[in-house]
């Protein structure tokens, strides 16, 4: 399945998507996937937060005209 979600458009947004498909998550263990965005946000510098129950918020500014 994941061959056929990365010849799926925007391609970047599916190679993405099936990276996280990869990361286990079972409820009350998500240690790993909270990292996983944490990172993703930091290696694209924007700016992010985990609140106090796991919540990743990733903040992207507007493209510049919009």
């Amino acid at each position: 399945m994941n061959e056929e979600l990365l010849k799926l458009e925007p391609k970047e947004v599916w190679k993405n998507f099936v990276e996280l498909t990869k990361i286990p998550r079972p409820s009350k263990k998500e240690a790993q996937i909270i990292k996983f965005m944490e990172n993703w946000a930091e290696e694209r510098g924007l700016e992010h937060l985990t609140d106090e129950i796991g919540n990743v918020i990733v903040k992207k500014p507007a493209t510049k005209g919009y």
